[in-house]
């Protein structure tokens, strides 16, 4: 049975960073896994954590950015008009998310050649 503590974590404190540090570890782990876990190390006095989370939590808590990413894409799309959309350049760490992918292929078909930079 895990060992419960309280931690109080204030914005703008190093505990607060380090907590951020896991948060977007896990993130950036579940762009690739369907589960996830990552350590926050000096959480607390001598207290280091363990966190996880799972893609459904991830799309959950995403939702609304999400739900922006799509409604970007239907206007790139209805911009296009009645031409043929025969593929999709997407730039930057984020896109490489399967729900990134996922919502490209549902607005856009999924025959749509996407290149990708991750820079």
């Amino acid at each position: 049975q895990p060992r419960t503590k309280d931690v109080e974590v204030e914005a703008g404190t190093k505990r607060s960073f380090r907590l951020l540090r896991g948060i977007e570890k896990l993130r950036k782990l579940l762009s690739t896994i369907p589960l996830a876990r990552a350590m926050v190390e000096s959480l607390g006095e001598d207290i280091d954590v363990q966190i996880e989370a799972d893609r459904e939590l991830l799309l959950r808590c995403g939702a609304d950015e999400f739900g922006r990413v799509r409604s970007l894409l239907l206007e790139a799309k209805a911009a296009c008009g009645d031409y043929a959309t025969v593929s999709v350049e997407i730039v930057g760490g984020g896109t490489r998310m399967s729900v990134v992918h996922d919502l490209i292929g549902e607005v856009f078909s999924r025959t749509v050649v996407m290149g990708q930079k991750l820079d």
